[in-house]
């Protein structure tokens, strides 16, 4: 009876630990495409780091030493839980990143607006105002921010998440994402 109780609470925790791995994947590949939240592959070693690290170092000290440790089912369980949660982390770091290269397609095509102002005008605009309407970034509540200077050109850029920003300017027509 007491074996029974506690291979029931040795499921419990199994299967608490898998369902937490799942949420915390779907929590990831949920704020995925976001700009100011935006989970890239970063969040893959992170997420390794501070759950299974710990947990791997466990399952192989019990190898050695006579400590419980999950057997069959619950192995089953709770490794289907921790690889489920790395899948999705690695879509949600996909999704980023597709985003991400979609919203710089969407600023050269701004870029080629702001160039026919400026042969137009014989100056680049002030602010994107002054060209129209300026279609968003597809990263979710990201826009783009724009910087001008006749001598030198301009900047346009936008925040691609993780505390990245991604940029180009009338010099330079390749796209440069760092912190």
């Amino acid at each position: 009876n007491q074996t029974q109780r506690h291979a029931s609470r040795a499921d419990f925790v199994n299967g608490l630990l898998a369902a937490l791995y799942v949420v915390a994947g779907t929590f990831v590949l949920s704020a995925a495409g976001e700009a100011e939240v935006g989970f890239g592959m970063g969040a893959f070693a992170v997420l390794f780091a501070m759950s299974s690290g710990p947990l791997l170092v466990y399952l192989a000290i019990a190898a050695v030493f006579p400590l419980p440790r999950p057997r069959g089912r619950r192995l089953a369980a709770l490794l289907g839980g921790i690889f489920l949660c790395y899948g999705l982390v690695l879509l949600s770091g996909a999704r980023h990143q597709t985003l991400v290269e979609e919203s710089q397609v969407i600023g050269d095509a701004l870029v080629a607006e702001i160039e026919a102002h400026r042969r137009l005008h014989g100056s680049y605009p002030l602010t994107l105002a002054e060209i129209g309407d300026v279609a968003a970034p597809a990263l979710v509540g990201s826009q783009y921010l724009y910087l001008s200077d006749d001598e030198a050109g301009f900047v346009l850029s936008f925040p691609a998440g993780n505390l990245v920003a991604c940029r180009r300017t009338a010099q330079d027509p390749t796209w440069w994402c760092d912190d």
